[in-house]
Formats: C-alpha cells, structure tokens, sequence
C-alpha cells in the first residue's frame, strides 16, 4: 500500500456522496416507556436509484422505576459528565475552609435542597425520602483531588413529613486538600421520580502560612440553627473521624450553614470563624482580639453588636482562636443587608474584615 498523502482525493470523494440526499425521520406512535431496544428497517421501492445509512434501531425511552442497579449507575456517571448543569432537582452549594496543619486545610461542602422537589415514598407508618449524592473535587490542571460518594434515605414521621415542603434538606460532606485553585461539582439524585440536580463552582484554598499581611483567619461561616449529629444528614457528620476534626462540630452538635443566607425574624444569627497565629503578649502568652459584627443597609449602618474581645485559644488546636457570634434578630426590620465581621489583633498590630450578604424575612 502506498500512501500519496493525498487529502483531496478523500475530499472529492466526500462532496461526491452528499452532492444529494435526504435526511429521513420521524416521531414513534409507541408511548411505552420499557427501554427494550426497538428496531428500525428502511427499504427503498423498486425504481429508486439510491444508497441507504440508518441505524438499525434505538433503545425506547425508560421511567425511572424500571431502572436496575446498572441503569441507575450509569444515568449518575452520565449525569456527572456533563458539561451543562442539571436543574430537575434544584441544589444550592457553600464551601468553606479551615487550616488543620501548616500544610492541609479542611474543606466543608454544605448543601441545599428544598422540600418541595422531594418525591416521598410511603413505608410503614411512615414516609422516606432516598437521594444519592456524589461529590468531585479537581484541581486546577483538572486532577481528582477528592471524592465522595453517599446514599441518604430520610425517614419522616406524622407532622414531620406533612411539613417536609416548608422545609429544607441540608447534606454535607467535607475534604481535605492543600492550598490551591479547585473545582468542586456534586450531583443529588431523588430515587422515587429520578430527578436530579448538579451544581458546580470554583473555589481557592489560600495558603494562609505564606500571607503575612493581615490577619490569617478561615472563612466565615453564617448560620442559622445547630442541630445535634444524631439528626445531620451527610458523610462529614455521620464520619466519626470527619466530626472529630470539623470545626462547625461542638459538644455533639453541628452548627448548619445558611448556604442561601435567607433568615426569618424569630432565628439567630450564628457566625463562627477562625483567627490563626495571632499575637501574644510577651509576659502572659495570651492574645488579645476584638470582634465585632455590623448590619448595613445602603450606606447607613442599622445594628452593631458590642466588641466582644477574645482572648483564649482552642483546647485541642494551639494556633486557633474560635471567633463565634449568637444575635437575636427579632428586633431588625425585614429587608436586605450587608453584614460585616471586623477582627482587630491588638498584640499583633494586624486586622482582617468579611463581608456577606443577607436577607431578614417576617
């Protein structure tokens, strides 16, 4: 065989065979739903001079309750593939992170999904709800730098699944990488319709041991109720060895993060930070830090708490200082705000500031 290198010659060729064709299709009157494989032949009459390419069938569309293992398997790797998002089930994602050595940083993933998308399954006296979640982290050239994989199932009894739509389902898991640039994607499948929902975001890991400038502290986390772990829904709280060094776990119970940041007036405001490294006094070996925490609305400030000056270190963790607030909002008036978190290290001459937004409904 010799080459000619000749790329024309193919070309020609191509342009030949389509210089005229008909594209055939048409709609299938067969509404069955059972994913059997369905066959398709063309024939052309007697008198017709043409050359026919079909596929030889195609399998029929199939309802989620007909799926076996295998099928449920693949539709999630599929799903995970995709570039574009999957909005049947909808999600909303926090991420935040929080130094547990000079070199490694806990990541906690919360997410949200609302009642109402929840199909609930009768069982018993009761009803459930099963979700299977699968949570991806890569790095910025795009190498798996964690994964996670769960099968939830929600047993809801009397008021409390009447309510399940006034309500949310909040999953978390949670990871440990180094500083860096990352991607995080999870997908959540409902298992009675087989809907499901994928939710994607960038987010940096910062190298708080190289930064000088300012105060080193983690992110800044709002919630708005602690739950105790019996009741927490997702990998990171049903871990033993992840609660142990989550840093939102406290005396058996998990603070919630607020991944929307939608508040009523009769909730508290909770918000948990950390500072670490901060100065110590030369003869006490004690740091001093004053925190406060500021509501705006436009240019004008609507509430301040008073300074509360932290001065004690964690039991466990030596170089972190847990900075925590608990406000009341009762006495705010509905509407959007700016919050802000000012830290100022006394010893330390340094200070750092967070800003979130947050919206107070009745």
């Amino acid at each position: 065989m010799l080459d000619s290198n000749d790329l024309t010659l193919g070309i020609r060729q191509a342009q030949k065979d389509i210089a005229s064709y008909y594209i055939l299709g048409y709609y299938t009157n067969n509404p069955t739903q059972d994913g059997r494989f369905r066959r398709i032949k063309v024939t052309l009459n007697a008198h017709a001079q043409a050359k026919l390419d079909y596929r030889s069938g195609y399998f029929a569309p199939k309802e989620f309750k007909k799926f076996d293992s295998s099928d449920k398997e693949r539709q999630l790797e599929e799903a995970l593939l995709l570039g574009d998002p999957v909005t049947d089930l909808p999600i909303a994602l926090e991420v935040n992170y929080f130094r547990i050595s000079r070199i490694n940083y806990f990541v906690p993933v919360s997410l949200k999904i609302p009642g109402t998308a929840l199909e609930l399954a009768r069982s018993g006296k009761a009803e459930e709800a099963e979700l299977d979640f699968i949570g991806q982290v890569r790095d910025a050239k795009g190498h798996v730098a964690g994964t996670v994989r769960d099968a939830i199932k929600v047993r809801l009894k009397g008021d409390d699944a009447g309510q399940i739509t006034r309500r949310n389902l909040e999953y978390d898991s949670g990871f440990t990488l180094q500083p860096g640039a990352y991607t995080v994607k999870f997908l959540a499948r409902e298992n009675v319709t087989g809907k499901i929902g994928t939710f994607e975001s960038k987010f940096t890991v910062p190298d708080l041991t190289a930064s000088t400038a300012g105060l080193r502290t983690s992110s800044v986390v709002w919630a708005n109720q602690r739950e105790p772990l019996s009741a927490a829904v997702g990998a990171a709280s049903k871990n033993r060895r992840l609660s142990a060094m989550h840093p939102l776990v406290e005396d058996g119970k998990k603070l919630v993060p607020s991944v929307t940041r939608v508040y009523r007036k009769d909730q508290t405001l909770y918000v948990y930070l950390e500072v670490y490294d901060p100065g110590m006094s030369p003869d006490e070996k004690t740091p001093s830090v004053t925190a406060s925490l500021s509501f705006f609305q436009g240019r004008g400030k609507a509430f301040e708490t008073s300074s509360l000056r932290v001065r004690q270190m964690a039991d466990h963790r030596p170089y972190v200082m847990p900075v925590q607030f608990q406000v009341p909002l009762a006495s705010l008036k509905a509407g959007r705000y700016t919050c802000q978190v000012s830290l100022i290290d006394e010893i330390g001459q340094k200070f750092a500031f967070s800003r979130a937004p947050l919206v107070l409904i009745p």
